[in-house]
């Protein structure tokens, strides 16, 4: 069976009775396979100790640690009595069996409540694997930590270390879906532990063995490319607090230990997926490693969008014959009609707004061209007032193929010439003769493009639609247990598709337009 197919069997398996709960199942399980810690945050009553249980389901080892700590709980209910025979002979040896310090896997509760005794001493457990006990560091078996609270650890209490070595923070919600919560309503209680095949367990001997080859697994460049944008952009994000010196924002402080952490993950969560190298799909875990505070949640979102946008999946199209032909369309397709136009007295003319001087001041008057004056024809320009028309005996107009002239008589000597006739303004051509109808043969000719050219459009759409699906099969993440996960790197194959559907709107619009050319 390959790792994937296992995974998604598991993660079915410990989520049954569980409601929107196999986020959190998938990427425990993943951390508990990687050997890497991981924080459940979330309000009471959200199913996170049954979640941090179930997850233990999936392994054959039974130490099992398990505890509900608060701010009465001793070193001696985490890491075991002190043994008295040990105390006679003046030494601090504790009895360890059945204790965190000898468990496989362990699930904290309510972490923040603890002693600084406690936490202090889960630092070098946590990272290290070890324990002080008495005058030596003993090795620790444990392969992962599950701890989870309704609180982030307060400021001022040292606590920074500890909660770094959390490589993964995720937050467990209330339900959030209506048919979620009528299905809560209709069920019975959900169970802590439940029955999984042998087959489908994780043995000590193999996690080891996982840890073990991820160590050969590849990270693809445009992966390292997104990890230095996405850092320079929090450095950057970071300086601009500073500078603004905003006590309400915190920096998003992410050490060297984080980042060598999150790549283990990575690496074993590719292999996992039966992968060699680790991809732009696993990077999509990152938002769930790199906040330490809410706020940080969006902006962390944004930074990685940001960061991917370069490197994500691209679909080019040549869009040049059909650019072409629909601009073809459109001129052939304009109305004649424009916003200048004029009618009096049944007859069109195009209106131009010119200022001249009246009686040495200003004036803008609204010129009048006959639509009917040919081509480099020159002809009066004509005023009207109370739909009165008169024409101008000293401004005239001219239509070219492009423009239309305005021309005026001046009025004294100009290069030794008197009342020599001046361009004063020159306008855009805005109206045009009007355009024959198209012949049987033209409409068929463009019908039969059209045609072409839908055709291609829609292999286009095919192409780019296929392009997500191997993407996504390319980029495949066996701990991602919803697929609008991958948005986040499709958005350009994404914004292409509707580029082209929209295309294939404007090609299926233009069959009747040419019918009526």
């Amino acid at each position: 069976m390959l790792y994937k197919e296992r995974i998604q069997t598991l993660v079915a398996k410990l989520s049954c009775g569980l409601l929107e709960k196999e986020e959190a199942i998938s990427l425990s399980l993943l951390c508990m396979i990687a050997g890497k810690s991981i924080f459940f945050y979330g309000p009471p009553g959200t199913a996170k100790s049954i979640v941090a249980r179930r997850i233990f389901c999936a392994f054959k080892s039974n130490k099992f640690f398990d505890y509900l700590m608060n701010r009465f709980s001793t070193p001696e209910e985490i890491f075991g009595p002190l043994s008295l025979s040990e105390l006679r002979r003046d030494k601090l040896i504790r009895k360890t069996d059945g204790f965190l310090p000898m468990a496989d896997f362990a699930f904290l509760d309510e972490i923040w409540k603890s002693s600084p005794a406690i936490l202090n001493a889960l630092l070098t457990i946590i990272n290290e694997k070890k324990f002080r006990n008495g005058d030596s560091m003993e090795n620790v078996p444990l392969k992962g930590l599950i701890a989870a609270s309704n609180e982030l650890p307060e400021k001022g209490q040292s606590l920074e270390a500890l909660y770094d070595r959390f490589i993964m923070r995720l937050i467990v919600p209330r339900l959030k879906e209506k048919e979620s919560f009528r299905t809560l309503l209709q069920s019975q209680s959900a169970q802590d532990e439940i029955q999984i095949d042998e087959d489908l367990k994780f043995s000590n001997e193999e996690l080891d063995s996982i840890k073990q080859r991820a160590k050969e697994v590849q990270i693809d460049k445009n992966v390292i490319d997104v990890l230095e944008n996405l850092k320079n952009l929090i450095e950057a994000h970071n300086d601009k607090i500073l500078k603004q010196q905003n006590v309400e924002d915190e920096i998003i402080d992410v050490s060297e230990r984080r980042y060598v952490n999150i790549m283990e993950m990575l690496r074993v969560c590719a292999l996992l997926s039966d992968r060699k190298s680790v991809v732009l799909g696993d990077l999509i875990l990152l938002k769930h490693c790199l906040w330490s505070v809410e706020s940080q949640r969006q902006i962390i979102d944004d930074m990685l969008r940001q960061a991917i946008e370069s490197n994500s999946a691209k679909f080019i199209c040549d869009r040049k014959e059909y650019e072409e032909f629909i601009n073809e369309m459109h001129i052939l397709s304009q109305k004649e009609e424009r916003d200048n136009i004029v009618e009096i007295n049944g007859q069109k003319y195009a209106e131009y707004e010119l200022e001249v001087l009246v009686n040495e001041n200003k004036q803008k008057v609204k010129l009048l061209c006959d639509l009917r004056a040919g081509e480099n024809e020159r002809r009066p320009c004509a005023i009207c007032n109370n739909e009165k028309l008169s024409l101008l005996d000293n401004i005239y107009f001219e239509f070219g193929s492009n423009d239309c002239k305005i021309y005026s008589y001046s009025h004294g000597y100009v290069h030794g010439y008197q009342h020599k006739l001046l361009a004063i303004e020159k306008y855009p051509l805005i109206i045009k003769k009007d355009k024959p109808k198209l012949t049987y043969m033209q409409k068929n000719l463009y019908e039969k493009t059209r045609q072409e050219l839908l055709k291609i459009v829609k292999n286009e759409l095919q192409n780019c639609q296929k392009e997500q699906e191997n993407f996504i099969e390319n980029n495949y993440n066996s701990f991602i247990t919803n697929i609008s996960e991958y948005s986040i790197l499709m958005d350009s194959l994404k914004e292409t598709e509707q580029e082209i559907q929209q295309n294939i709107l404007e090609l299926e619009k233009l069959e009747n337009k040419i019918k009526g050319l």
